[in-house]
């Protein structure tokens, strides 16, 4: 369910992407990027083994900063959710329209209807459920890239002998692909036995994420510039099976099959969140372990923001670019509670590297800080302004 979070479609157009800006420099914005979230997944496997709970980092942001921070990290996440998960199923709705005709916005809803149902069973069921659409996703990937090697016949991957400024350009870019474990982190509770489990399933979905990225990206670039784009998987596929349309509906199952294990990691996470961490009783029906009612309104919503997008030819894609950046202030906000209740000198550095590598990607993202920094004005704005009502009405 960790590298369901983590391994999302990106993968099949960012190392192309990264290559387009950087060309072959850009492998070492891989390794760079794998290598930075490690302190940041080092705050969250401590501080996830400490308090286990579904409110996930919403909870440990409350915990530590009171209702100031949980607010703030609450209105984060769900504003980057609201739109991150509708874009993802939209990508697979049209992966489905490109490779097989079917309409893009029914193609999302089917994969966000049936994403939601899967996590409406048993916990064990959907966690079994989890299992097998991983081995699929690592089937697919395994089978992309041994086409991508065999497709490069005798051309050598050569890595860039010397890192160059040039390599930090698509830095931010790759850098994302590495999120979606500030949304795992809302399984927590459900771990039999967290203090063994949470820091293993971390440390085992980084190595596999950080595997699978610096392959593709070392097949992209040994393939040379005409495969530096946003499909550059597709172009691979093509010339290995001699058949562009067969190739791209080869693309198009493997990029669903990834899809709907991210979405579907991503329902049972942030529907765990929703029910630990928004006051309304009416949401907090659980059946078996299964809380129906968030997952349901969860599901709900992802297709509502779906048809309005669609209904609306409302672009978003450039609003995910934005809302990409509310992770990471997240990631801050959790090393600055690992900060404030440190205990002991490595929790110090940890959490001190942690907040420096932060800071430093945010000064290069530049404008993109603007949407989280909106969203987080607004939250401190509507968290005083309820604490006034409630001094003055007492």
């Amino acid at each position: 369910m960790m590298l369901n979070n983590v391994l999302g479609a990106g993968v099949l157009s960012v190392p192309g992407l990264a290559a387009q800006s950087a060309g072959a420099q850009s492998f070492w914005s891989w390794i760079l990027a794998a290598l930075v979230v490690v302190p940041l997944l080092g705050v969250f496997a401590i501080l996830a083994v400490r308090s286990p709970h579904g409110g996930g980092v919403i909870y440990i942001a409350r915990e530590n900063f009171g209702d100031w921070g949980g607010n703030v990290t609450l209105a984060l996440l769900f504003s980057a959710v609201i739109l991150g998960l509708p874009s993802i199923a939209l990508t697979g709705g049209s992966y489905l329209q490109g490779g097989f005709g079917f309409p893009a916005w029914v193609g999302a809803c089917l994969i966000l209807g049936t994403a939601t149902g899967a996590n409406m069973i048993s916990a064990q069921g959907a966690a079994r459920i989890g299992t097998w659409v991983s081995l699929g996703v690592l089937a697919f990937m395994i089978i992309l890239l041994a086409c991508g090697v065999a497709g490069l016949g005798h051309a050598t991957l050569v890595l860039p002998s010397m890192p160059a400024h040039q390599a930090l350009v698509p830095f931010c870019l790759v850098f994302f692909s590495f999120a979606g474990w500030e949304i795992a982190l809302g399984m927590s509770e459900e771990f039999l036995n967290p203090a063994r489990n949470i820091p293993l399933s971390i440390g085992l979905s980084w190595g596999l994420a950080s595997l699978f990225y610096l392959l593709c990206a070392a097949v992209v670039v040994g393939s040379g510039p005409g495969y530096w784009n946003a499909h550059p998987f597709l172009d691979t596929l093509s010339r290995f099976l001699g058949d562009r349309s067969r190739a791209g509906q080869a693309v198009a199952l493997g990029a669903i099959i990834i899809i709907w294990a991210n979405l579907f990691a991503a329902l049972w996470g942030v529907s765990r969140m929703v029910l630990r961490s928004v006051p309304l009783a009416s949401l907090r029906h659980e059946r078996q372990g299964i809380p129906i009612r968030a997952v349901a309104v969860t599901g709900v919503i992802m297709i509502a923001v779906v048809g309005g997008a669609t209904l609306f030819s409302i672009d978003i894609a450039h609003l995910i670019s934005f809302a990409g950046m509310n992770f990471l202030l997240i990631y801050g906000i959790c090393a600055a509670a690992l900060l404030l209740a440190m205990r002991g000198a490595p929790e110090i550095i940890l959490s001190g590297l942690a907040l420096l590598l932060i800071a430093t990607v945010m000064i290069a993202a530049g404008v993109s800080l603007y949407y989280p920094l909106i969203v987080t004005l607004l939250a401190l704005s509507l968290t005083g302004g309820c604490r006034l009502m409630a001094n003055t009405g007492r």
